[in-house]
């Protein structure tokens, strides 16, 4: 079995916020050597999330775990992301799919956040 990972990026009309998401995704495949793993958005950019699955299932994979790069369990990630799944399911029944968590209220984004307020001093 081979697994890939799908992260789920909301999307802006900005090229410039989008690369954030993308930059995110190089980080953690270079860090962590993640390979394959693609960063895809819900709306206003490319790859959408069919078309992302799609990146993975040409590079062979047949697992895929999707990780949303939100930080509240809003519509995308309770309703939007999983009917998604569903439909794409169905022209790909050798996929499995898991859905992670998206990243909420953590002790290390407030962390981050703390720092970033001492950058403004």
């Amino acid at each position: 079995m081979k697994t890939g990972v799908l992260l789920v990026a909301h999307g802006s009309r900005l090229a410039e916020a989008n690369s954030h998401a993308v930059n995110i995704g190089n980080m953690v495949r270079k860090f962590h050597q993640i390979d394959p793993l693609v960063v895809c958005f819900m709306e206003n950019a490319k790859p959408n999330l069919a078309e992302g699955i799609e990146e993975l299932v040409a590079l062979g994979v047949d697992e895929v775990k999707v990780i949303p790069l939100f930080l509240y369990n809003g519509v995308h990630i309770q309703k939007d992301i999983p009917e998604e799944l569903e439909e794409i399911g169905k022209a790909h029944p050798q996929l499995r799919f898991t859905m992670g968590r998206p990243l909420g209220a953590d002790e290390r984004i407030a962390q981050l956040i703390f720092e970033r307020i001492q950058e403004v001093g």
